[in-house]
């Protein structure tokens, strides 16, 4: 079977966390590992995993992990190949995956939950995820790695039609053709409508964009969508960046999620969402120029952090000077923030910030607006819950 893998498969970027290590040595046990293994990884301890994903995901072992896992191997190994040059891997970008194992098993500690494993693949064309679960308590962890690596070789059997496809995912999407090419660079933007339709341009009427992760979208996202269309006097599109300038690339699973639920939730008026590829506001407002940038106070504080420009004042300066030159503005919405007295709501102050881009901004007053939650809370309150927001289905295509 793995040799068939080899001849059959074509190159990956695996990574394994918590268990399924197995799974690399026996693919390199086999001759012929260089034509389908293009690096392995181990990040096994939490900070690991974090600074692999760029990201402390909310749960080291979920199935949402796992795609993340894939999607950031998938991306990685584009990279690579990319940088490369070579006509021979410029050919197989399109071919590309990303496998990815996320694993709970025997340990020297007692688990309170389950003993059970997540794998995900993903490619330029669609993201899979599927689950094991080991019965608790009647394997050693040796027993169990050798049980995750079976299943694993089985998913990559079944993944390359080298054996009948017999295990159910947990999630599976193909990505429509537009999704595909922002994700690869090919295209930096799609509008993705509510019915279905996918367009290249802006809607007439544009006057702002949105970014956010929406993830999920709530009653405060609403209000401030409704709030900056009256006073941009316009439509503003919610954008939902597949690339983001400190997270995980965002898989197909995910990003159908929540365009369903952005469409799905009542509070939310409009007929358009835009999905981009562009992470750094220098690149949306070259793409989007002359627009308003609807932004929390937390997004314009990254804005102005040297930090997000290597550390460098005089790159900071550059991109806030590429901003005014774009056309672009900010309007500025308030946020809850702690502090050495407490808690308080904190609004723009143009002298908090750089000349160049306070400038750029208009704050929108606490009497204008103020809502306290945020998409991070309400995640927690779920999960504590044993519950999860409503996200599954299938964006129209």
């Amino acid at each position: 079977m793995i040799a068939a893998i080899h001849e059959t498969m074509d190159r990956g970027f695996f990574v394994a966390a918590g268990g399924g290590s197995e799974l690399f040595s026996r693919l390199l046990s086999v001759p012929g590992a260089s034509r389908t293994v293009l690096e392995a990884r181990i990040p096994y301890s939490p900070e690991a995993l974090t600074a692999f994903l760029g990201q402390k995901p909310e749960q080291f072992c979920s199935e949402e992990t796992a795609r993340r896992m894939a999607v950031s191997a998938w991306h990685r190994a584009f990279q690579q190949l990319q940088k490369s040059g070579s006509p021979e891997n410029t050919a197989g970008l399109s071919r590309l995956f990303g496998f990815s194992m996320t694993a709970t098993l025997a340990t020297s500690r007692e688990h309170r939950g389950e003993h059970r494993a997540f794998a995900a693949i993903h490619t330029a064309e669609q993201t899979i995820s599927w689950k094991l679960t080991l019965p608790k308590g009647q394997q050693t962890r040796a027993e169990e790695e050798s049980a995750v690596a079976d299943w694993a070789l089985k998913l990559l059997g079944e993944y390359s039609g080298l054996q009948p496809s017999q295990t159910p995912p947990v999630s599976k999407v193909m990505a429509p053709k537009e999704w595909s090419r922002i994700l690869t660079g090919e295209l930096p933007f799609a509008v993705i409508h509510r019915d279905g339709r996918i367009t290249e341009t802006l809607p007439d009427g544009t006057v702002g964009v949105f970014p956010g992760s929406f993830h999920p979208i709530h009653a405060g996202h609403c209000e401030m969508h409704r709030c900056a269309e009256k006073l941009l006097s316009g439509t503003v599109l919610p954008e939902i960046a597949i690339r983001n300038a400190d997270k995980p690339p965002l898989d197909y699973v995910s990003i159908d999620e929540r365009i369903c639920q952005i469409f799905a939730e009542p509070n939310f008026s409009g007929d358009c969402i835009l999905l981009t590829g562009l992470p750094f506001f220098t690149m949306k407002s070259a793409y989007f120029r002359n627009q308003t940038f609807v932004v929390g106070m937390d997004t314009l504080t990254r804005i102005a952090d040297a930090k997000y420009h290597f550390g460098e004042p005089i790159l900071l300066e550059r991109s806030h000077r590429i901003l005014q030159e774009n056309g672009a503005r900010f309007l500025v919405f308030g946020r809850m923030k702690k502090n050495t007295d407490g808690e308080g709501f904190e609004n723009f102050d143009p002298r908090r910030f750089p000349s160049v881009l306070a400038a750029l901004c208009t704050g929108v007053s606490e009497s204008e607006f103020r809502n306290d939650l945020s998409s991070t809370q309400i995640r927690q309150k779920l999960s504590a819950n044993g519950k999860i927001p409503p996200q599954k289905g299938k964006t129209p295509n």
